[in-house]
């Protein structure tokens, strides 16, 4: 089978495949070299990476938990500080509280 005559089908998974490829090489280039430690033999699988990152800097413990909640109360607005940003800082700590959930 010559190159031209691939079905659309395997073009478009050998396209994704070539795009996950890319991601999990910048995703190795852009980790602190020492959270590296942490990806040592799972550098071309892409979900992997993300998965044992999440497992390692999201641990779903109480005290995270708890530490997540005392970060959303200590919220104040800043005498320079907008009503919008304050609103964004207080939309990312809800992400991190929803995503601590066990």
């Amino acid at each position: 089978m010559e190159p031209s005559d691939k079905p659309e089908d395997a073009t478009q998974l050998e396209s994704y495949l070539d795009k996950l490829d890319r991601a999990a090489g910048l995703l190795v280039l852009h980790v602190d070299k020492d959270q590296r430690v942490h990806l040592a033999g799972i550098e071309d699988d892409l979900i992997a990476m993300w998965k044992k990152l999440e497992e390692v800097h999201m641990s779903r413990e109480a005290g995270t938990r708890f530490n997540a909640y005392d970060d959303l109360f200590s919220i104040r607005l800043a005498e320079s500080e907008s009503l919008s940003s304050l609103i964004v800082r207080v939309d990312e700590v809800m992400h991190r509280i929803k995503g601590l959930r066990p």
